[in-house]
């Protein structure tokens, strides 16, 4: 089904009193407790005057209507480690759980608290609840647990524009590609008629290590840097995660001479760090670094073997502007590879 993630409007506040009802969680064979449940204190200590510093909540989002909702504060709860650790709240309506929904909201929330600073944040979850396997998948662990329920706590992607003083730790970020499929060009009518992309499996599957073609300790012997921007995610102290934008620069074929464009020159999340958010954050960041720079498009290159970076590109909106099924063509392990170049209207 299609929906949105969105942040929280003000005159929704009030809609946390049912989604804090459709969180409490009911074993088989129990009966649903009175909605008047939720006035205890231990309940609106979740929802109560919501909208304060620390309070962030995404909804989700389907034909205009909210169907589910995750939120933090730094409360004194059931899942409470520490003073200043945020703690987590989730639920959809029943007809909308077991669609994937929730995973959304719950990345959605963990990539924003990172974004924000916070290390770390935790929630108490009865062991009997289906819901402990979701929060595992997104980064949670057990760290105690009494006769009913686990604590659990996740800690925080957190993200940070660098220097080149970091770009001994940038170059620790591996950049593999897993190469499962490919896109096929066709040409039509010789081109005339358009081009045809097909994705394809490919047999065997195999890994492409991009960063031995990019380091960030080379830049500046290729390149004046100082229009170049520099993003980073962290785990604790451990790079996982980088980006750098170019901004003009004599030399870099890339721009054709503009001085309005920036290149997306590498990104790159670590393996086992994929999948939860850290891409879209960093090229959120690099958006809105060119963006205050006074830049109106970006330029963006990868390969018909790197289908998740095309469909990736795609879901920013960036449109496919250039096919050179001959780019490599001089660099014999590589000859084969097709070129496409994006443009990112920012």
């Amino acid at each position: 089904m299609k929906f949105n993630i969105r942040e929280i409007k003000e005159n929704e506040y009030p809609l946390l009193n049912e989604f804090l009802y459709e969180a409490i969680f009911i074993p088989d064979g129990v009966d649903a407790p009175p909605k008047e449940i939720i006035n205890e204190p231990e309940l609106q200590v979740y929802v109560e005057d919501f909208g304060k510093k620390d309070d962030i909540c995404f909804v989700a989002e389907s034909d205009g209507q909210v169907i589910g909702a995750v939120w933090v504060r730094v409360m004194d709860d059931y899942g409470h480690i520490e003073d200043g650790v945020p703690s987590f709240a989730i639920s959809l309506y029943k007809e909308y759980r077991g669609l994937g929904i929730g995973i959304v909201l719950m990345r959605r929330m963990i990539s924003e608290l990172g974004r924000r600073g916070y290390p770390k944040a935790s929630l108490a979850v009865q062991k009997a609840n289906y819901a402990v396997k979701m929060y595992q998948k997104v980064g949670f662990e057990i760290v105690d647990e009494n006769e009913e329920e686990f604590i659990m706590v996740c800690n925080m992607i957190t993200y940070k524009e660098v220097d080149k003083t970091a770009f001994e730790l940038y170059d620790r970020v591996p950049q593999n590609v897993d190469v499962h499929a490919e896109y096929r060009v066709k040409r039509i009518d010789n081109g005339l008629g358009g081009f045809l992309l097909e994705e394809v499996p490919v047999e065997p599957p195999y890994v492409k290590d991009l960063a031995k073609y990019d380091r960030a300790t080379e830049y500046e012997k290729q390149f004046d840097i100082t229009n170049w921007r520099f993003y980073m995610a962290f785990d604790g102290e451990t790079p996982v995660g980088a980006v750098t934008v170019a901004g003009e620069t004599k030399g870099l074929n890339m721009l054709y001479g503009r001085d309005d464009a920036c290149v997306l020159w590498d990104i790159r999340v670590a393996d086992g760090y994929k999948h939860r958010g850290i891409g879209q954050n960093l090229i959120n960041m690099a958006i809105s670094g060119a963006k205050e720079d006074g830049l109106k498009q970006m330029i963006i290159e990868c390969q018909n073997n790197n289908v998740n970076a095309c469909k990736f590109y795609h879901k920013q909106g960036a449109v496919l502007s250039k096919v050179d099924m001959y780019a490599y063509y001089p660099e014999l392990e590589i000859r084969e590879e097709v070129q496409f170049v994006w443009y990112l209207d920012l």
